[in-house]
């Protein structure tokens, strides 16, 4: 099974550090954010042993944060039964706000509409990843979101596509 990689180069080429995290089945990272003293890595696992949900090998998405040595500080997932993916994420002030695809049904407090996916907002913490909250958006057919852009701690934008016709202007 693949594991999620990270290589860090310098200005020819040599790698200065690798970070290496999975489990038992396949994992991998999308997106890296470096802040002052961490990188953040956005990704996702079907590993059961990394995920914070429903006890099964389908897609959840996955955040991880690690210093700038390489040490492991924290990381948390989110899906359901379903393909759940995290596609693009910002860094603010104090929070992660991560754009994903979600097409589980069975996530409390997701109000899933029913179409093939759902578009999801996170917001974790940057602190200790802690998901502090979460607003679910679709329609019936697929609404599949790919990047954001915070233009502030107060305002996000969006962009993807949708399929629903049930969707209001």
């Amino acid at each position: 099974s693949a594991d999620a990689l990270f290589l860090k180069f310098d200005s020819s080429f040599n790698i200065e550090n690798k970070i290496l995290y999975g489990g038992t089945l396949g994992d991998g990272f999308t997106k890296v954010i470096e802040s002052d003293d961490f990188y953040y890595f956005l990704g996702d696992t079907s590993s059961v042993e990394i995920k914070d949900s429903v006890d099964d090998s389908s897609n959840d998405s996955l955040i991880v944060k690690y210093d700038k040595n390489g040490n492991f500080l924290w990381k948390n997932s989110f899906g359901g039964s379903g393909y759940d993916v995290c596609e693009d994420f910002e860094l603010l002030n104090n929070n992660i706000i991560a754009v994903c695809s979600i097409n589980s049904s069975d996530i409390e407090g997701m109000n899933f509409k029913g179409g093939s996916y759902d578009t999801v907002l996170l917001r974790y913490s940057n602190f200790d990843g802690k998901l502090l909250g979460f607003n679910s958006n679709g329609g019936n057919g697929e609404d599949n979101f790919k990047e954001i852009l915070c233009t502030s701690d107060t305002e996000c934008l969006i962009g993807g596509y949708s399929t629903s016709t049930d969707l209001k202007d």
